[in-house]
């Protein structure tokens, strides 16, 4: 993405909850795309980004309608200016959502989510959620409905559990025994 899109184009928000390994090679690779680098973030932390994620999107709201947009395809294309659109890269998300840590946090941090899940698309906003594990979401955080409202979830090697969480109760059979092959093999919905 950043060999083809510009940083006027593109802006990518790198979040790591459990570590910092992903990304710590941007920790002296600076490139001006990247417009947030969090290796090992606290709850409270991802917490404040998703905020202000939500703030961007009601942001851009208010200009596409003055602009008589819905999208920011049209609304760049309609001359409103250049909007770069936003991608939010979260290892081990899970955090985010964890009751046991902090409730509160968790609760809020699920319904950012699921408005960001919902609306961000038509403004540029854009999130990539890995984790190793699903165990500690469960339907009082991050529910249901804002997973299959994630159009693209892919599944590799896990268990029961997890690939009913990503593939729903219906397909977690179908799922599981097509993970079932060489290391990599992976699951698309």
């Amino acid at each position: 993405a950043m060999l083809k899109y510009g940083p006027d184009q593109l802006h990518l928000y790198l979040m790591d909850f459990k570590g910092g390994t992903e990304f710590k090679v941007y920790e002296t690779a600076r490139l001006p795309h990247i417009k947030l680098l969090a290796l090992d973030a606290m709850q409270e932390f991802g917490e404040s980004i998703l905020e202000n994620l939500v703030a961007e999107m009601e942001s851009r709201s208010k200009l596409f309608k003055e602009a008589g947009t819905a999208n920011l395809k049209d609304y760049v294309r309609n001359g409103g200016g250049s909007l770069p659109r936003i991608i939010v890269m979260m290892d081990e998300f899970q955090i985010l959502f964890n009751y046991a840590t902090n409730r509160t946090v968790a609760n809020n941090c699920a319904e950012l989510t699921k408005r960001l899940v919902t609306e961000g698309r038509s403004y540029g906003i854009h999130l990539l959620m890995a984790t190793q594990s699903t165990k500690v979401i469960n339907d009082l955080t991050l529910s249901r409905g804002t997973i299959e409202q994630m159009r693209i979830r892919i599944g590799l090697k896990c268990g029961d559990y997890d690939a009913r969480y990503l593939f729903t109760d219906r397909n977690e059979r179908s799922a599981l025994s097509l993970m079932s092959g060489p290391i990599g093999t992976a699951v698309l919905n």
